[in-house]
């Protein structure tokens, strides 16, 4: 998932079960290129087509605009809109398939419909209380969770934990038999993956693993981004599993509605100034709830760090300005939402939107190194 504001509106109960277990299908999610439009021109990546060079857009006395004139400064918006085109294609063509493979199983085994068949699946686990105040500790839930139907701060019940961690149960049963049905389906994808160039890991950027490295990762992160912060295990284990094979390139793409990404942001880069960064971020995620300029301050004297220095940058133009570049980059390359990461190798890779599992990326990695 990313952090975008998004709403869901299903007709039935059917529908929202099929979209539900779309989602939740870590193994098919891929973006799709079409290789060929309509008279037979390649399409590449651009679904969302500029106008013609020679197209006047505007005459004036003197002279006249032509779309060739826009080019440089349109093309990062036409390559946002091709991709939320694509995504939408992606999005169906889930949907769809699983659909399919679900009224047909449903017919062999002589049920009414798909829900009916989906009742059969999974069963709720039995989760005791220490499950629960685990998970509790974990999601920083001690002191509530913002309802997001009424932007109020509630209270949640150790029985709503239980009964959403056994839910998650069945889900994950149900999760499990859909890939099995497209397993055996033979399905095969006949459009071209997405594609997308590279760019250089610049001099100052954060580097986790080796700089060197065949593979690369670029993370376009935000400090407030719930999604980011599982974005942060997912690093970590790739880290973990990988060493250095690989280069994680973390680049700042703080969101206009989180009041405290950009301060979290510029404190971040005056832990890199001392050597920090990555122990920094860890903190930044794992106290999202309490970012604030104290707590930096705090943090920077927990890893060490020299107090005046660290001060002193969190207000300097020099700061300011190595964000507002790692902004820049995020934005050319069309990270348009958090977290959106870029894997492969260093002249072209896949574009991944969201905190996708370990298993997702490690596929990617894999191909990448081959």
């Amino acid at each position: 998932m990313t952090d975008n504001k998004s709403n869901e509106n299903s007709n039935s109960s059917t529908n929202g079960i099929i979209v539900g277990l779309a989602v939740l299908l870590v193994l098919f999610v891929v973006l799709f290129v079409n290789e060929k439009v309509k008279g037979g021109k390649t399409s590449g990546t651009e679904v969302v087509s500029p106008l013609a060079d020679d197209v006047v857009i505007v005459k004036y006395n003197g002279g006249e605009i032509k779309a060739k004139d826009l080019k440089g400064s349109i093309a990062p918006r036409v390559k946002q809109l091709s991709e939320e085109v694509l995504e939408m294609y992606k999005r169906g063509a889930e949907s769809a398939l699983v659909e399919k493979l679900l009224n047909e199983e449903a017919k062999k085994q002589g049920k009414a419909d798909i829900q009916a068949l989906l009742e059969t699946i999974g069963t709720e686990t039995p989760v005791s209380d220490a499950e629960a105040d685990a998970f509790i500790k974990q999601n920083h839930l001690e002191k509530g969770f913002k309802d997001p139907s009424t932007g109020k701060m509630r209270k949640v019940s150790k029985e709503e934990i239980k009964s959403h961690l056994a839910n998650r149960g069945k889900m994950t049963a149900r999760q499990g038999y859909i890939e099995k049905l497209i397993s055996g389906a033979q399905v095969q994808f006949m459009l071209k993956e997405a594609r997308t160039p590279m760019s250089p890991i610049g001099a100052d950027e954060p580097v986790l693993g080796n700089r060197n490295a065949k593979v690369v990762i670029y993370e376009h992160s935000d400090f407030q981004c719930p999604y980011c912060a599982r974005g942060k295990e997912v690093v970590h284990q790739i880290a973990q599993a990988y060493g250095d094979k690989v280069a994680i390139v973390f680049r700042h793409l703080p969101l206009e509605f989180h009041p405290n990404a950009k301060p979290a942001a510029i404190a971040s880069i005056c832990a890199q100034e001392q050597g920090k960064f990555w122990e920094f971020h860890d903190k930044l995620f794992d106290n999202q709830k309490d970012l604030s300029s104290d707590n930096y301050v705090k943090w920077a004297k927990e890893l060490s760090l020299d107090e005046g220095k660290f001060k002193t940058c969190l207000t300097s133009p020099a700061a300011q300005k190595k964000l507002e570049q790692s902004v820049q980059i995020s934005e050319q390359v069309g990270a348009n939402s958090t977290p959106t990461f870029f894997v492969g190798n260093k002249s072209e890779g896949k574009k991944v939107a969201g905190a996708q599992p370990f298993p997702e990326f490690k596929k990617m990695i894999d191909e990448a190194m081959r």
